[in-house]
Order: C-alpha cells, then sequence, then structure tokens
C-alpha cells in the first residue's frame, strides 16, 4: 500500500537526493520570427530558414520551422546572416566536380595565389627595400 506523503516530505526527500524534483513545465512568454541565410565557404550554397522562437524563463529557443512558402509578408521577423565553414550540401557540390577543378579548390583553400617571388616582393616592399 502506497502513502501519500506530505508537501514538506517531498522537499526535505528531493534534497537528500532520495525522489527527483518535479519539473515545473515551461511557459512561453514571448514568441518571435527569425530569418537565418548561412552561406557555406566551402561550397557556396546558401541556406534560408524561418524559425519561430519562443521565450522560456529570459532564454530564446526553437519552437518549429516554417516553410518558406508560408511566409505572411505581414508578420514581421528578424534577420540574421552568417557564414559556416561547411554544410549539408557540400558533399553533393563536390561529387559533381572534375579531378582538376577539386585540386584547385584545395589549392586555393590552403595558399592564396600568390607565387615565391610576389611573396619576396612583398617583403621587401615591407622593409622598404627596392624590389629586382
Amino acid at each position: 500500500m502506497i502513502e501519500k506523503i506530505s508537501e514538506e516530505e517531498r522537499i526535505l526527500l528531493e534534497q537528500l537526493g532520495l525522489i527527483k524534483k518535479k519539473k515545473t513545465p515551461a511557459v512561453a512568454t514571448e514568441f518571435k520570427l527569425i530569418m537565418g541565410t548561412s552561406t557555406c565557404k566551402l561550397c557556396g550554397t546558401v541556406t534560408t530558414q524561418l524559425i519561430k522562437m519562443m521565450k522560456v524563463n529570459d532564454c530564446w529557443i526553437k519552437k518549429e520551422e516554417i516553410p518558406l512558402e508560408q511566409i505572411d509578408p505581414a508578420l514581421p521577423y528578424e534577420e540574421y546572416e552568417t557564414e559556416v565553414r561547411m554544410c549539408w550540401n557540400c558533399r553533393n557540390v563536390f561529387m559533381e566536380k572534375s579531378k582538376e577543378e577539386l585540386v584547385e579548390i584545395i589549392i586555393n583553400l590552403f595558399n592564396p595565389v600568390m607565387e615565391r617571388q610576389e611573396i619576396w616582393k612583398t617583403v621587401k616592399k615591407m622593409k622598404g627595400e627596392k624590389h629586382e
């Protein structure tokens, strides 16, 4: 037979760690829409999302993603732009590239196009020396 415990006993048992604390349900106090656009530095893909955010206990969290076709022009939204190093579409884009294109992309990632002579000319110029 299970006996009911008083509120004081429940609090004491929670403090002792013998039972788990009751979780209070999160109540959203505010909502806002955010239009986020990210550009992939690696493959160039641009991804746009419209997200409904809700404020719970002074913290904004994602409630749902809204399809772009359902945008109501009358509703205001905040716009944010960002860049990402790689994205969901990189693999697809690079699978379509030729070997030569991939080699060029890799070289440009690690070394901006500057030949050794150009580097030394730049160094000499910075030192105030004339280059030959």
